[in-house]
């Protein structure tokens, strides 16, 4: 599933610091065992050996139960915009629709 904002923008609206900053991770914790890894939007704990995405971290964080509720989590935020996300969804079928058309005709 593609999300319409970064784990970095996930991290500031939670208002969470990091204690050791690289160009593309950020630690936390008092040993840095949170490791968040910016160009993939992943994350992993060394202390729980837990990991995951995005939806992960909210959950991870406490924010929401489940991925369903990182979702609205995220439209609550506004950092997720339904619309935007059913619009590339429609887009999507629409090149598929396409695809599939073109393929049964030559």
């Amino acid at each position: 599933m593609s999300l319409d904002c970064t784990i970095k923008q996930i991290i500031e609206i939670l208002g969470l610091e990091p204690t050791t900053r690289k160009k593309n991770e950020l630690r936390f914790g008092s040993k840095g065992s949170l490791s968040v890894k910016l160009n993939d939007n992943i994350w992993f704990d060394h202390e729980t050996q837990e990991s995951g995405g995005m939806l992960d971290f909210i959950v991870y964080q406490g924010k929401a139960n489940d991925r369903s509720s990182a979702i609205r989590w995220l439209e609550e935020n506004n950092l997720k915009d339904p619309i935007l996300f059913t619009d590339k969804l429609l887009e999507f079928k629409a090149d598929m629709d396409k695809l599939v058309s073109y393929s049964f005709e030559n």
